[in-house]
């Protein structure tokens, strides 16, 4: 548009301000209202079922994946030497303790560590959700891991969400607002 049209139609220029500014606007409002845009969490596009797994706990109890269908669970691969994964545990452990009671489950996938590194850690770190041992890196390799800590959301019928890659604040509104979704 020239600057003559311009002079000649301000409403027009006024018209195209405002368009701009309410999609601009609306995409912002939009991206704050999605909890999982607002959490950097990569979707699914296609429905795939969580690959099952069966590994130990701290107690030597063996824990499968399987056995939380009908609950939904945030399945987190840390380790003890990952400062991200130190990072975030503390939030994760708060949303836990949240929603467990509604059925959120937390298994937290330690990276081939000895038991006595991981319980070392915990004195200093409590949380109150289990801890997994990936001793041989298999699940890790199941789900296709490629970086520490990498969190999945698993859905009530065990089917995978989406995925993170790095520390997230699990505390916050727009993870306790994603959880709450999940959980009706």
């Amino acid at each position: 548009m020239s600057r003559k049209a311009c002079k000649k139609s301000p409403k027009l220029l006024i018209v195209a301000y405002n368009l701009i500014t309410a999609l601009f606007f609306s995409a912002w409002l939009s991206a704050g209202n999605d909890p999982m845009k607002a959490l950097e969490v990569t979707k699914y596009k296609e429905k795939k079922k969580a690959p099952d797994f069966t590994l130990k706990n701290l107690e030597g109890q063996e824990v499968s994946l399987s056995s939380f269908v009908g609950k939904v669970v945030l399945l987190n691969f840390w380790a003890t030497w990952c400062v991200p994964c130190r990072k975030e545990m503390p939030a994760i452990d708060t949303l836990y303790q949240e929603f467990k009671d509604e059925g959120l489950v937390v298994l937290a996938i330690d990276y081939q560590e000895t038991p006595d590194k991981i319980k070392a850690f915990l004195e200093e770190t409590k949380v109150s959700f289990p801890i997994l041992l990936d001793s041989e890196g298999k699940t890790t390799k199941d789900y296709g891991v490629r970086g520490l800590p990498t969190s999945y959301l698993i859905d009530k019928e065990g089917f995978l969400i989406g995925w993170t890659l790095g520390d997230r604040d699990w505390a916050s509104e727009d993870a306790k607002k994603l959880i709450k979704n999940l959980l009706k």
